[in-house]
């Protein structure tokens, strides 16, 4: 009695966690829907208000290039302060 009571229970987490899984996988597949559209929606937003065709990945290579180029600036402009400190 308790071998068969033991085996509905193991039957019933096993169906309980497969269930799980799919509802998981529905809701991961449902985000990765919504954030793809919301990506969209941006790109076609910005592309009105810029008048040109505007990419999200042109974006970040964009903010890539000018967060170097930023990072480089400060460094320089740091070194040439303590530089002038020096010669005071």
């Amino acid at each position: 009695m308790l071998d068969k009571a033991n085996e509905e229970l193991i039957e019933a987490e096993n169906n309980f966690y497969e269930g799980w899984k799919q509802t998981s996988e529905k809701v991961q597949a449902l985000f990765e829907k919504q954030v793809d559209a919301a990506i969209e929606k941006f790109d076609e937003e910005l592309s009105a208000l810029t008048g040109t065709d505007f990419e999200f990945d042109q974006l970040e290579s964009d903010y890539e290039y000018y967060t170097e180029k930023q990072e480089r600036y400060l460094s320089t402009s740091k070194e040439l302060y303590e530089v002038s400190k020096l010669n005071r």
